[in-house]
């Protein structure tokens, strides 16, 4: 039975073996790899708020301007001057908010008017006359020019014709005044204003000249006790100053 204790022996010596093999091995693990905290997570980092999309701003509505229209221009008012009085001859005089104007013919004829604000048309506000008669021997040739006085709110004209056959009476003035657009005359009080009539039979009214001087109003007449012809040299001059009402010598 040699045999038999030789196997047993062998055997003996496998199983040892065997076992020392499990006690002292390196204790490595062999299974599949474990995923590190360097791989891929389970979860995305960034934030776990959804990003909505936001719907554009409404556009921006710019309301309707509110500024109020240019005022004519001057020379759209005297086009429009010119087509209401069917081309009469005419002045402009710029006053406070637009103009004042003045149109007149050859026949005697001379009509006020007023332009303000924004609109172009002109609205009458007077009309009176200068006492021109073809008795006198030429044409009236009148001629206007205008302008705004100191103190005043209103404009003056200065009509210059052939108004009389001796040549003492050659300008007419007008303004407006309590009595409406007329005639500048003379006044019980020693001063001169605004008559709201035209010039009478009885000539007053009548100037040698009339002029506009700094603001103020200038008369020339020529001197009662002279004779009429001698008035280019010799005539008197006064300046007068706009009190509200009338006007008063300076």
């Amino acid at each position: 039975m040699k045999w038999l204790a030789v196997f047993t022996c062998l055997l003996s010596a496998l199983v040892l073996s065997g076992c020392s093999t499990v006690t002292q091995g390196s204790g490595q693990h062999t299974g599949p790899a474990v995923t590190t905290a360097a791989g891929s997570p389970d979860f995305p980092t960034g934030s776990a708020s959804t990003s909505q999309s936001s719907a554009p701003p409404p556009p921006v509505t710019t309301p309707p301007s509110t500024q109020p229209p240019a005022a004519p221009t001057r020379q759209q008012r005297e086009d429009r001057l010119t087509a209401q009085t069917n081309g009469q001859a005419h002045v402009l005089v710029q006053v406070s908010g637009g103009f004042e104007a003045a149109s007149f013919d050859q026949h005697t004829n001379i009509q006020f008017w007023r332009s303000v604000g924004n609109t172009v048309s002109w609205t009458q506000i007077g009309q009176s006359s200068y006492p021109y008669s073809p008795a006198v021997g030429s044409p009236a040739q009148a001629t206007v020019h205008g302008a705004l006085l100191s103190r005043m709110q209103h404009a003056t004209f200065i009509l210059t014709a052939n108004l009389t056959g001796d040549g003492s009476g050659n300008d007419v003035a007008y303004t407006t005044g309590a009595r409406g657009w007329g005639v500048i005359k003379a006044e019980p009080n020693g001063n001169i204003g605004p008559s709201g009539q035209p010039v009478g039979e009885d000539k007053i009214g009548l100037a040698y000249h009339f002029a506009f001087a700094s603001g103020r109003l200038k008369t020339e007449d020529c001197p009662s006790d002279k004779p009429i012809a001698s008035c280019g040299t010799d005539h008197v001059d006064k300046l007068w100053l706009w009190t509200g009402s009338d006007f008063a010598r300076v």
